[in-house]
């Protein structure tokens, strides 16, 4: 995979391709598939690797940067976007029977992943605000796969309860208090062993007492995004320009404001 700036240099490449000025080695999944970026976009674009390179040093090992938990394709749609701001639309598909939400464009929790990682709350605030009313439309949670998927990559660990964990641990609950749900994603014996997971049961029991443990969907627009010390939401960078639905499906398509 590569980019090319129309009115520059490649910015970043796969493995066997050139990039020009000084780079940086991002090595993504199990099977370290290397990124080849160049530094100085790098650390314009994303202050978590200036403050990485800026504490370790001239020192950092080959200038290298290691996250096996995550996903190729995405990291590449990541770039994409410091380049362009852009994202692919986010689809979704559900057929009754199929046991959980099928997503196109990209893949919701591996790209969140990697942008909670990278402290990009922008961006994750954006995903949260595709993948919500995917849900809603669809009327769906999350298959106990989809949860315990979630909960291996340790996504936001340790910091203020936001984003997907919350929207996955809002859905959980309704189905839980709802066992007459038409598309329930798990059943009574995935849920009470999903329990058993201390950082599922801890998150349960962040949920407010109102309406976060009643509708995963009758939320206010920031109620799932990062916010800062003040408890302002990170900028929005996009606005809706079309949520298009069909039967089972939908798309939501985003502009740069």
């Amino acid at each position: 995979m590569a980019n090319v700036d129309a009115a520059g240099p490649i910015l970043w490449s796969a493995e066997g391709e050139t990039v020009d000025g000084e780079t940086v080695n991002v090595y993504i999944g199990k099977c370290q598939s290397r990124f080849e970026i160049n530094k100085a976009f790098l650390l314009d674009k994303v202050p978590f690797f200036r403050t990485m390179f800026k504490r370790f040093g001239p020192r950092v090992i080959g200038r290298k940067a290691i996250y096996p938990n995550g996903d190729p394709e995405s990291f590449g749609i990541l770039l994409n976007w410091l380049h362009t701001h852009r994202l692919p639309a986010l689809a979704a598909k559900f057929e009754k029977g199929d046991g959980e939400v099928e997503y196109f464009g990209y893949q919701p929790d591996k790209l969140y992943y990697l942008v909670a990682k990278f402290q990009l709350f922008n961006l994750a605030n954006h995903i949260m605000d595709c993948l919500k009313p995917c849900h809603h439309y669809l009327y769906v949670g999350f298959s106990k796969e989809q949860i315990m998927s979630i909960y291996s990559q340790d996504i936001n660990e340790g910091v203020p309860f936001y984003g997907l964990r919350k929207f996955v641990s809002m859905w959980l609950l309704h189905e839980w208090n709802n066992p007459r749900f038409e598309h329930n994603s798990t059943t009574k014996a995935e849920y009470e062993s999903l329990l058993e997971i201390p950082e599922i049961l801890e998150d349960l029991s962040r949920l407010d007492s109102g309406l976060e443990r009643r509708c995963p969907w009758h939320l206010l627009t920031c109620s799932l995004h990062k916010h800062d010390e003040n408890n302002r939401c990170a900028q929005r960078m996009y606005t809706f320009e079309t949520v298009e639905s069909s039967h089972g499906e939908i798309s939501v398509h985003t502009r740069l404001r």
